[in-house]
């Protein structure tokens, strides 16, 4: 096995000339992961989730491979983010690699979002994408982010339906499970995956809104992998 796969460090990944694009801020969440000392007793602190989806970008922006990626990303999260999470250390693993998978196959940019960055890493003027990463940063805050692949609402049903409720509404239960197993594998919170549904037009196997009790027992029917 490498080094870097045992110590869990994009250093020894990064050839010569790219050495520029581990920026302060990269660096800092790889020795030092979420300083939760940095944090008010207040403020939201952000999730395993955020920090594995930032990191993967970036691996993804500095030109890694997503096998690359994987290779010090799953450890880096056992090791440096279970401290913020209550997954289990071969649930960090799965995730996580869910997470690279959802990184790599869309085309979500690395944005670091500069001093301003949720993660309060740290950030310097002098870091080579600095002017880029904070011109980037306000052309994101006004384009409007959806979680997850792209759905098409359903068309609205206009003449009368006499097939039975459950087969009216089959085939978009059928994308409503897609999108759901696509959430589930990122990790993505309950409250915001049925927000989506709803948001999105989908509608229960009876034709009913999306609450957090129909989502529980719909997803002891979505296949574990």
């Amino acid at each position: 096995m490498n080094d870097h796969l045992i110590c869990g460090d994009p250093r020894r990944i990064l050839s010569t000339d790219k050495c520029d694009l581990l920026y302060p801020c990269i660096q800092d969440l790889v020795d030092n992961g979420l300083d939760l000392t940095r944090f008010t007793s207040t403020e939201r602190l952000p999730s395993r989730q955020d920090i594995t989806q930032y990191l993967a970008a970036w691996c993804k922006h500095a030109g890694l491979s997503d096998e690359e990626c994987r290779g010090w990303l799953i450890e880096y999260c056992v090791n440096m983010l279970s401290v913020i999470s209550k997954t289990s250390a071969s649930g960090i693993r799965h995730s996580t690699k869910s997470n690279v998978k959802y990184i790599y196959r869309t085309d979500i940019q690395f944005v670091c979002d500069c001093e301003s960055n949720p993660f309060k890493a740290r950030c310097c003027k002098s870091c080579p994408r600095y002017t880029e990463m904070k011109t980037r940063s306000a052309e994101k805050k006004n384009q409007v982010r959806t979680i997850g692949f792209d759905i098409k609402k359903p068309a609205p049903i206009t003449d009368i339906d006499y097939r039975p409720i459950k087969e009216r509404f089959k085939d978009q239960f059928e994308e409503a499970l897609a999108f759901i197993r696509s959430q589930i594998e990122m990790g993505i919170k309950k409250r915001y995956i049925i927000k989506q549904l709803n948001e999105r037009g989908f509608k229960t196997r009876t034709g009913r809104l999306w609450t957090d009790a129909i989502l529980q027992r719909e997803l002891k029917n979505v296949p574990r992998k």
